[in-house]
């Protein structure tokens, strides 16, 4: 029975490190990648990646240090980061 209950508190072991890891990186995405932010247009963006329309889901890929323009398909000037 020894051999199993390691083998049990293991699995949880493992199983606890993989949501602390998952947590971690959602919380790094979040504060230093920027991704869910909204932006506006005309701001500066310091990350290049993916930046989603709000209301048409129109997905502009955007350099760092460049101005976000309106919306090519919509004309809207909120942006969220998604990459």
């Amino acid at each position: 029975m020894g051999r199993w209950k390691g083998l049990l508190w293991s699995l949880a072991g493992a199983s606890a490190a993989i949501v602390a890891g998952s947590f971690a990186k959602r919380k790094y995405e979040e504060t230093v990648l920027e991704i869910g932010h909204q932006f506006r247009t005309g701001q500066i963006v310091a990350r290049g990646g993916g930046y989603q329309c709000e209301r048409c889901g129109y997905v502009l890929a955007l350099a760092a240090n460049k101005k976000l323009p309106p919306c090519p398909k919509c004309s809207h000037s909120r942006y969220l980061k998604i990459s």
